[in-house]
């Protein structure tokens, strides 16, 4: 368990770090007319985005994270081999990735309903949903 909620929580702050301020916030720029400038930018307006407003308050989760990960990676055994060890960083790079789309698309569509902020109140009712695991009752020893 210590294994899954610190990978969990590796993507979320990674991804959230990439894309939840900028893009909670742009509803607002819509709104007030900021964006235009953006869009006129000779760079990308996501790229711009990002980056302009790259959230690094997300590094204590980091640094938390990165030791529950390393002490759970000792106390659980794993496979250790190539290919696993593989899977298991392309994992890292593209989970942030899976948390970052859902922010952005949800950042996006204030450009077709100008007020979007709500949505994330959906996307963290999933978020708190995947993070705690549901309890499967145990079945009684007679019925079994």
């Amino acid at each position: 368990m210590a294994l899954l909620l610190s990978f969990h929580l590796l993507t979320y702050s990674a991804g959230a770090s990439l894309s939840f301020t900028q893009f909670r916030v742009m509803d607002d720029m819509v709104r007030l007319n900021t964006m235009d400038a953006i869009l006129v930018k000779l760079i990308s307006p996501w790229t711009y985005l990002v980056f302009s407003g790259l959230n690094i308050s997300y590094t204590s989760h980091v640094i938390l994270v990165v030791g529950l990960m390393g002490w759970a990676m000792i106390q659980v055994d794993v496979a250790r081999s190539v290919s696993a060890i593989l899977f298991f960083l392309a994992s890292l790079l593209s989970g942030p990735l899976i948390v970052c789309s859902p922010m952005t698309m949800i950042g996006a569509s204030a450009l077709v309903w100008v007020r979007s902020r709500h949505l994330y109140s959906i996307f963290f009712g999933f978020w708190e949903l995947a993070r705690y695991p549901m309890v499967i009752p145990s079945c009684p020893s007679n019925s079994c």
